[in-house]
């Protein structure tokens, strides 16, 4: 393939010979007409000999690991081997996304002799979580004169699945909420009955079982009365977060992205739920994405939702009506619920009691504000209308929190700092009045 430079150069050239053809000068047309020689044997024999080989060369690339978590280096072997019966020259870079950092030779110039076969070594480590495309390699050439230029890209191409790092999670749970939420168990959700734990005494009446019958106490008011012994027993509070997984929260810069942030607040705070012997479940729900995990007591749980949050990215659009249509057909048991949404799309709600929100559920609105993962403007001029768009979206949040207060859904508007505090609040309250 030529160059612009080349087209450019060789139509110079003609031009010239052109010139001095007319106007009879031999000196300047043997001139310009040598120049046409070497320019155009160098782009003829480049792309005979170069520019054929270049497809010659296979290219086999190893992922050390298809899923890593957030911050880990992954590292990846390129093996190339010269099939043709020439010696090549070329550079090649692997193509990664931004998320990635590189470290080690994901790029450079290699010459291979026929047959032969060089190794390449790098890592990378990505930013966020989510899946990311590794590759194609593109692999390209051009002659000593730069005139023209070769490129070819390798289908090769592998996925890395990224989960939320555990430096953040467990980062997040020691700065965010109190130790106390993480290090005792909350157990307070209880229901009078015959458990395990001594709650006190009460008359005896005909229908209670006698094996509970406190002999301790016989005869304490007149001689044959009898009471009963009452139990309390502890009972399994279910916890699901439904999570708004549209373009809404692709909102930020690599490293610190607003899904990215909120799948590891999330992610810390069922551990602490699990740690409170409690259920929890996850519904990821946009117009392109639909998670449901039932709400489960057991750590498995945790890794089923990281790897399911790994093998996806932000897209599409969020309904809050449909994720309470989801919510009512998928929940069935009694839960306290956690729809986590940026609210960035704006729907159109009714006054008064709206029976799609009435499903018998005892939800938490937490409107998340991107204030916190706006990328900062250096230009004064965008730097105003940015706030100014924020100042708007930030009035119209405030005002969907409270409609949803309005009908009896509590609903909070929260950044990056304080939504663990409020989301861990309003559960300790709801394992109190359950």
């Amino acid at each position: 393939m030529i160059r612009k430079t080349g087209f450019a150069l060789l139509s110079a050239l003609v031009f010239g010979l052109m010139g001095a053809t007319l106007l009879g000068y031999s000196d300047a047309i043997l001139f310009f007409f040598l120049l046409i020689f070497i320019v155009g044997f160098d782009i003829i024999i480049f792309n005979l000999i170069l520019a054929s080989s270049i497809p010659e060369i296979s290219v086999v690339r190893e992922v050390g690991q298809s899923f890593v978590r957030k911050g880990q280096f992954n590292d990846v072997i390129l093996r190339f081997t010269n099939n043709s019966k020439r010696s090549t020259d070329f550079s090649y870079f692997d193509t990664l996304s931004s998320v990635f950092r590189t470290e080690g030779e994901y790029q450079g110039d290699l010459r291979l002799a026929p047959g032969q076969t060089i190794v390449k070594k790098y890592s990378i480590s990505a930013t966020a979580i989510g899946k990311y495309g590794v590759g194609p390699i593109i692999m390209y050439a051009d002659d000593p004169l730069h005139l023209a230029m070769v490129t070819y890209a390798l289908p090769s191409k592998d996925e890395v699945k990224v989960a939320p790092s555990t430096t953040d999670i467990f980062s997040r749970r020691s700065e965010r909420v109190s130790n106390l939420l993480y290090t005792r168990g909350l157990h307070i959700s209880r229901k009078v009955g015959q458990g395990y734990n001594f709650y006190g005494v009460r008359e005896y009446t005909e229908n209670d079982d006698f094996r509970y019958v406190a002999w301790s106490r016989y005869g304490l008011q007149n001689g044959e009365d009898l009471y009963i012994k009452q139990m309390e027993e502890e009972r399994q509070v279910n916890v699901v977060f439904v999570i708004d997984y549209s373009e809404s929260v692709n909102q930020g810069t690599p490293g610190h992205f607003l899904f990215d942030t909120l799948i590891s607040q999330i992610t810390a705070m069922s551990l602490g739920i699990l740690k409170n012997h409690d259920s929890v479940g996850y519904l990821v729900t946009s117009s392109e994405h639909d998670i449901y995990l039932k709400p489960d007591m057991g750590s498995t749980v945790v890794d089923r939702f990281e790897r399911a949050i790994s093998a996806i990215k932000p897209g599409g659009t969020f309904s809050v009506a449909d994720a309470f249509k989801k919510i009512k057909d998928r929940v069935k048991k009694q839960a306290i619920i956690f729809m986590i949404t940026p609210f960035a799309y704006p729907e159109e709600f009714r006054t008064g009691r709206d029976p799609l929100f009435q499903i018998g559920k005892k939800i938490n609105l937490v409107i998340v504000s991107r204030t916190d993962f706006v990328p900062e403007r250096q230009d004064s001029v965008e730097k105003r209308m940015v706030l100014a768009t924020l100042d708007r979206e930030s009035r119209w949040i405030r005002g969907i929190s409270r409609f949803f207060n309005s009908i009896g859904i509590r609903s909070l508007v929260v950044n990056e700092k304080n939504i663990v505090p409020f989301v861990m609040g309003e559960y300790e309250y709801g394992k109190v009045t359950q």
